[in-house]
């Protein structure tokens, strides 16, 4: 049975104004409006008209989003409120809807009694959210999606159906969900125009449940009697990539400063302790070796220096490898390190047994071995010092270990051994805590591999170089 609009109360209609009311009777499937619901739409008055009559003024691309809400509100709310396009007399309309719905005593929906409004003012914003190049979203106080621009449906790979009418928690993280809801409840108590989230990194879901990296603004507009909120949605991703970009290069900037001031530092003290030791005892070496040892030891110094600034200013992918000789490599680092096995008499064992050896940056291997031999003489055993060099290779990697027998590094603090700025036996040696993780940076620059054992008969170091592509190598 309808029920006759003329039983609403006056002061409603009054406080509806241009609203048009309408009601539908579920189980006959038609409807009837109030004579400004009918002038709104264009209808010509009639008793009652098919559902379909109006279904058929929705727009299509609002159409399938329009009937899934609808059909959840039917069987689950008790009332909705949402905002879709019509297309009346060839023209876009923007509807607003706040509907209650009635059940008979088994729980099942018989009735709808509800009211539209013509809210095609907001044309204009319409127009401003489509020509903006970020993403623009306008929201009701329940959160919903009133409005938004083709650029959302790209940054989210929703589309406008998939969207409109729903929450905004669709574009939430779930794990983000519940701050939302407090944060915007917040912001609805006091709104105004801001950023969102300053300070924090914010992220939206896409539709394929993909994570992207946004910046976001709110503003209120003022809508009597309603409060919506202009959401405008930046994809960062390119920015985000710059940045990690950019803190990558001013690592890399910061290892150069590093590894110039580690590297070169140990040996121009060994040359200056060799001066020293030649002075005071000249007949340990003639003038002549000293100065030949410091000549050849200063022009690996100067290599390993340009070598440094090469591979660190230089891509990746641009660096030049070249078949390292490892016969010309243990010549130079017994002459940079030969001060130090003299002075603290250490037995320095090399032994080869590679048959082949891998392309790597000119440099690369004489950098790693020297911070991993001045480690060794630092830390070997004071009664009688021993270092061991070994090599080997097989049909994938050119293995290479530096040993001690030393005391060892603590195994409860194996995890930092690598880390930057970590030290031992600070007692033991001087150092900045840096050659450890110079060496691990460049073994793995190269698509090497590093790890050790140590205990009490002391620490090794293992090494692995792959083999793959030195066959291309000069």
């Amino acid at each position: 049975m309808w029920s006759q609009f003329s039983d609403l109360p006056s002061r409603e209609i009054e406080a509806i104004g241009a609203l048009g009311i309408y009601e539908v009777d579920l189980k006959r499937g038609t409807w009837r409006g109030s004579p400004n619901f009918l002038q709104i739409f264009g209808f010509e008055r009639a008793d009652e008209y098919p559902v379909e009559d109006f279904v058929a003024l929705v727009h299509p691309e609002d159409r399938p989003g329009l009937r899934a809400h609808f059909q959840h509100c039917l069987e689950n709310e008790d009332s909705f409120n949402t905002s879709y396009r019509c297309i009346v007399q060839g023209q876009e309309m923007l509807v607003e809807t706040k509907t209650r719905i009635y059940r008979d005593d088994g729980g099942e929906a018989i009735r709808l009694l509800g009211v539209k409004r013509d809210i095609t003012d907001q044309r204009s914003l319409r127009v401003a959210f489509e020509a903006s190049p970020s993403g623009m979203l306008l929201t009701d106080r329940d959160h919903r999606i009133v409005l938004m621009n083709g650029q959302i449906e790209t940054i989210f790979g929703y589309s406008r159906s998939e969207l409109l009418s729903q929450s905004i928690e669709m574009l939430i993280p779930e794990e983000a969900v519940s701050r939302h809801r407090i944060y915007s409840r917040q912001y609805m108590e006091k709104p105004e125009s801001r950023p969102m989230g300053v300070g924090r990194d914010l992220y939206g879901k896409r539709k394929d449940g993909s994570l992207v990296p946004v910046e976001i603004g709110l503003h209120p507009v003022y809508m009597n009697p309603e409060v919506l909120i202009i959401c405008t949605v930046v994809d960062i991703t390119e920015r985000a990539r710059m940045s990690e970009k950019l803190e990558k290069r001013n690592q890399e900037l910061k290892d150069f400063a590093y590894r110039v001031a580690h590297d070169v530092r140990s040996p121009l003290t060994g040359l200056i302790e060799l001066l020293k030791l030649n002075e005071s005892d000249e007949e340990l070496m003639s003038t002549e070796e000293v100065l030949s040892m410091v000549s050849r030891v200063a022009g690996d110094l100067l290599q390993l220096t340009d070598d440094i600034i090469a591979s660190t200013l230089k891509r990746q992918e641009t660096l030049q490898t070249k078949r390292i000789n490892f016969a010309e490599t243990r010549k130079r680092m017994e002459d940079r390190y030969q001060f130090q096995i003299i002075e603290s008499g250490v037995t320095l064992t090399w032994q080869e047994n590679h048959s082949r050896e891998p392309a790597l940056p000119r440099g690369l291997l004489e950098e790693i071995l020297g911070n991993l031999i001045s480690n060794a003489l630092k830390y070997c055993d004071s009664r009688e010092p021993e270092v061991r060099i070994q090599t080997r290779s097989d049909n994938t990697f050119f293995h290479v270990s530096v040993s001690d027998n030393g005391s060892g590094l603590p195994e409860d603090q194996r995890h930092r051994v690598f880390q930057i700025f970590t030290r031992f036996h600070e007692t033991r040696a001087s150092g900045t805590g840096l050659g450890l993780y110079l060496v691990k940076e460049n073994v793995e620059r190269v698509g090497g591999s590093i790890d050790f054992i140590s205990g009490k008969e002391g620490t090794t170091f293992r090494l692995q170089f792959p083999l793959m592509n030195e066959q291309s190598a000069p």
